[in-house]
């Protein structure tokens, strides 16, 4: 469906400066015929030609119309070596004079569509947005809760621990701080405890092995199958890595409050994200993330540390409506729309609620490869394309300062779970307990099973200082192709999962049954069709990268150089997937995918009890 519009055109001065984008929700292809397209909300579709079509699907981005109208020639230019003449092309313009540039005539007919009301500008949008919002503004809890997560380092989590509690002692403010150790309990950890309860006088729980098992007990006892419960909160298969099962004890100890996770080699030490700006943006189906890229830690720590309340930060847009959110805004002007989809308008017309916030990075990266270097958006390459830097030192760095310059909401899936605020009041998925990656999981499910979910994102910055030098070498930039770990292809096969309804508790439980009967395919089965699905999301991943080259006019040539080695790399690795990379230490690969297919069948029955579960730990709660 479309906007509706307010107007049928914009005065000729207003159509040279303003931004505009095609929000056609409802566009179908057609065949040889065209596409059918839903205008202005009605159930009657309207079949438009192909060049029509092709042109509106450009324009997804807000833009003025000589930017579109460039972005669009030089897409015709570069997927039509003879563009010039384009007479019987089946992609792009019809051009009926042969002395008219392609830029000038698609210039005309994007004129001609804003006329149509196929393309709508901001303004329109953010008014139409302000009439449609949500006007009930029910009364937001603060938050209650920081959890630190940890693995018996006392160090990291010492320093960590007193930033967090003295940030939130300087604003008056007394969250219980709940420490989740997933290593056996620790007497040092526990001793440190005692002596920050002693000297901060602030109420702090720690939550370790035999604190887990109690709990685990406390489970069972209500109904809770003890295979399930543990899988929820141990490594039961012996995979490694169980930030996860931290994560879903974090979860279930702060049922009903809102919350803030941060890892313990995190400190709390805030700081803007460069050229941050006053207002709010709307960011659909795309990550608003923007990455500067340093030599060393310290070159982006030369700002001193802003004195703000960490947590009322998250608080801007953690537990509320959009609707709500909009109402923080005197004005229109103060709104800025990125990219809009279907995906966000139904959370909109749902009720949609911001349940989970991600302040900005600062020092590592957090991540074991440097992937994220080819997915970088617009703004993220311009700046990469000024930096003065040599463009490999700075990106094996693996130092980056990543984050929003506005306050952004987004229905996007991007989730990584270093910094995290969490409205815990209503259900949220619980994540798969072993392996890097997880947060990932859960990013995917809140996009495929919580259709009244969106994300925020915070314009400042926390900083991630692991001590131990964490640089990239050369080849990192290319291995990455080949790097499907075990939450990769959860998330490959979750993404194949199509939900029916608009109930979360529902679709999860779904979703549950559909991973479960993954995990009982005979092998040779399992093997095959997570096979298939792997091409065909690499098949997807390259195309995307190739129209991402296409669509990046200025991007650096260093840049476009390194994407299409990294194309190159995903086209090898079809021809012998061997996965999940992560699970292959001291196992073959076929002992690894039966090693997943566990993990997977366990993850499946988690989700179908994982709602009976939160219930239950509500009761536990309340009764304490």
């Amino acid at each position: 469906m479309f906007l509706k519009r307010n107007s049928p055109a914009l005065s000729s001065n207003d159509r040279i400066d303003n931004l505009y984008c095609f929000l056609g929700i409802d566009i179908f292809p057609a065949g040889r015929k065209g596409w059918f397209i839903n205008q202005d909300g009605r159930e009657v579709r309207k079949l438009i030609p192909h060049q029509v079509g092709n042109l509106l699907n450009s324009c997804r981005d807000f833009a003025t119309i000589d930017t579109q109208a460039h972005k669009y020639t030089a897409l015709v230019k570069n997927r039509l070596p003879q563009a010039g003449t384009l007479k019987n092309a089946r992609f792009g313009m019809p051009f009926k004079r042969k002395n008219h540039s392609i830029f000038a005539q698609t210039k005309n007919q994007l004129a001609q569509m804003v006329r149509l009301g196929y393309l709508i500008s901001e303004e329109e949008c953010v008014r139409a947005l302000f009439h449609t919002h949500d006007e009930s503004l029910d009364v937001i809890p603060k938050i209650s809760s920081v959890g630190l997560l940890t693995r018996d380092r006392r160090a990291y989590l010492e320093r960590a621990l007193a930033s967090y509690i003295e940030n939130s002692l300087h604003f008056g403010r007394t969250p219980k701080f709940w420490i989740f150790d997933d290593a056996k309990d620790s007497p040092s950890i526990c001793q440190m405890v005692q002596h920050f309860r002693s000297i901060y006088g602030m109420e702090i729980s720690y939550v370790g092995k035999k604190a887990k098992n109690h709990f685990a007990a406390d489970m069972i006892k209500e109904g809770i199958p003890p295979d399930v419960i543990h899988y929820a909160l141990f490594d039961t298969e012996s995979c490694g890595n169980t930030a996860g099962a931290n994560r879903n004890a974090l979860l279930l100890k702060t049922v009903g409050e809102l919350c803030f996770s941060a890892d313990d080699d995190t400190v709390c030490r805030i700081s803007n994200i460069p050229n941050s700006q006053e207002g709010l943006s709307l960011a659909g189906g795309k990550d608003a993330t923007l990455y500067n890229f340093a030599l060393n830690r310290v070159s982006l720590l030369q700002t001193a540390p802003l004195r703000q309340d960490i947590l009322e930060l998250h608080e801007k847009l953690l537990g509320k409506t959009l609707g709500h959110c909009l109402t923080d805004f005197a004005s229109h002007k103060e709104i800025k729309v990125f990219h809009l989809n279907n995906s966000f308008y139904r959370r909109l017309k749902a009720g949609g609620r911001v349940q989970v916030t991600f302040n900005g990075l600062v020092g590592h990266s957090g991540c074991n490869l440097p992937t994220y270097i080819h997915f970088l958006n617009d703004a993220s390459l311009n700046r990469l394309g000024q930096m003065r830097l040599d463009f490999h030192k700075a990106v094996l760095s693996g130092e980056i300062q990543r984050g929003v310059n506005r306050l952004t909401i987004s229905d996007a899936s991007f989730c990584m779970a270093g910094f995290l605020g969490l409205d815990n009041r209503e259900l949220l998925p619980p994540f798969v307990p072993v392996m890097r990656g997880q947060d990932g999981v859960l990013g995917t499910i809140m996009d495929q099973c919580f259709p009244r979910s969106f994300f925020g994102h915070l314009p400042w910055a926390l900083l991630h200082a692991p001590e131990e030098k964490r640089t990239f070498s050369q080849d990192d930039l290319w291995n990455s192709a080949s790097m499907f770990r075990l939450n990769d292809l959860i998330r490959v096969i979750i993404k194949s999962f199509q939900p029916v309804g608009l109930d979360p508790v529902q679709n999860l439980q779904q979703l549950g049954g559909y991973l479960t009967e993954w995990g009982k395919l005979p092998f040779s089965d399992f093997e095959y069709q997570l096979n298939t699905l792997m091409c065909q999301n690499i098949s997807r991943l390259i195309a995307s990268l190739e129209n991402r080259i296409l669509t990046a006019i200025d991007a650096p040539k260093f840049w476009v150089e390194c994407v299409r080695k990294f194309i190159r790399c995903l086209e090898y690795d079809m021809m012998d997937l061997q996965i999940p990379t992560d699970l292959t230490n001291g196992r073959s690969s076929e002992e690894a995918k039966q090693l997943a297919q566990r993990v997977i069948l366990n993850y499946g029955q988690l989700l179908s009890w994982w709602p009976a579960i939160v219930e239950v730990a509500r009761d536990l709660k309340m009764r304490e």
